[in-house]
């Protein structure tokens, strides 16, 4: 059952917000982002296998941008945050990082969460692709590697 956090809990557990996708060159910054004035998807599509495949710095930054301004729209209908408890023991956001920033640029005093993961979230929306290991593949490829 999603519950309520305040954003300024939830957005300590990054330094910057907009600073936490690790296939970034560089932070997005909110002017960046409020100041983008390109073509906006009319929603948000889960991500598919082709994100995480390479691609050119200044597409990987426009869609992070563009996600942002998805989320911006109707903050009410926003699907809860998945936050979980990493291996270490640390709370994280593991999926709505793009709505934590949304909620930022809005103002928003808190957002609903719901605790379990994204790898839960994930093999509902993709039950064949996380069975066959695709998604999980993709995902540990395009994560940092931690020692």
């Amino acid at each position: 059952m999603p519950q309520q956090l305040l954003v300024t809990e939830l957005a300590e557990i990054h330094e910057n917000v907009f600073a936490c996708w690790g296939d970034l060159e560089t932070p997005l910054t909110p002017d960046e982002v409020l100041a983008y004035s390109g073509p906006i998807p009319r929603k948000m599509e889960p991500y598919e296998v082709e994100w995480f495949k390479p691609r050119r710095p200044a597409v990987v930054r426009t869609e992070h941008i563009q996600r942002i301004h998805v989320c911006l729209r109707n903050p009410d209908q926003w699907p809860a945050l998945w936050m979980d408890q990493n291996q270490y023991g640390t709370f994280t956001l593991e999926d709505g990082h793009h709505r934590l920033a949304a909620a930022v640029l809005l103002g928003l005093k808190s957002v609903r969460i719901t605790w379990g993961g994204i790898w839960r979230d994930l093999r509902q929306q993709f039950p064949r692709s996380y069975r066959a290991g695709l998604l999980r593949l993709a995902f540990d490829e395009y994560q940092p590697k931690h020692k």
